[in-house]
């Protein structure tokens, strides 16, 4: 775009005469939109194709998300990923009654735990998931007790939106606040995830999360995986003879 709106500006100096300035700012904006719309419109037109199809399958199952922070939107982002699932995700759910009437990536936001079961029916959700790395343990149990009441099931994906264990670095890059780290019965306070990080820079697994007062507990374990055991010499001597790099990853 940056290209052809100079070949037009020097095109129409040399050729023709000088126009307006608003004759060239407004052809690079015009002509930036229409290029950007076309880049756009066939993935949006897809995804939205998509989208009606799931609407009008038969098998899809209505789903809600509780909680709004970023683990319930990547949790929201695999849905909408995930080609052939059946899943529509339909509402959220923020057990803090703060963004209550809201959007959340396009769902309207239902506020507090209080209104769980109202919504189950107004949306005719069959799934619930969790998808919150702080929600409290009796909020948890809460959510869970409403949804046997409901004969709906639910599954809890705070510690599992990455595919695996959410691991402890990636854990306390989300966390405001003050945290809590407990390691072999030890618990050390910090006023960030920052200074967290920095004291406990080797390797953790997640066992629990939950919130206290002002502040994020995070249960820690060490992380006991065994590494790579491969002869240096023999690798020594394979690249000498191959001139071949031997990663030891």
């Amino acid at each position: 775009n940056l290209v052809t709106c100079l070949i037009q500006i020097f095109g129409t100096l040399l050729f023709v005469r000088r126009m307006p300035i608003t004759y060239y700012v407004l052809g690079a904006l015009i002509q930036f939109a229409l290029v950007a719309l076309s880049r756009f419109s066939y993935r949006l037109f897809m995804l939205e194709r998509s989208k009606f199809a799931q609407r009008r399958d038969p098998l899809s199952v209505n789903v809600m998300i509780v909680g709004s922070g970023e683990t319930a939107r990547m949790v929201l982002h695999q849905f909408d990923r995930a080609e052939k699932s059946l899943a529509r995700p339909v509402c959220v759910v923020d057990y803090r009654n703060h963004d209550a009437g809201m959007l959340f990536d396009g769902l309207p936001v239902v506020g507090g735990v209080g209104s769980l079961g109202g919504a189950i029916e107004k949306y005719g959700v069959k799934s619930v998931v969790i998808a919150d790395a702080v929600m409290p343990a009796e909020i948890r149990e809460q959510v869970r007790a409403i949804c046997r009441g409901k004969d709906v099931e639910v599954q809890d994906v705070s510690l599992h939106s990455q595919g695996g264990s959410l691991s402890f670095l990636s854990l306390i890059e989300r966390a405001n606040g003050r945290v809590e780290l407990v390691l072999d019965g030890k618990a050390q306070r910090f006023e960030s995830g920052e200074q967290a990080a920095q004291a406990f820079a080797g390797r953790y697994r997640v066992r629990a999360v939950s919130a206290k007062e002002d502040r994020l507990v995070i249960e820690l374990e060490n992380d006991r995986t065994p590494l790579n055991s491969v002869n240096e010499a023999w690798v020594r001597d394979y690249e000498t003879e191959t001139g071949e790099a031997v990663s030891f990853f």
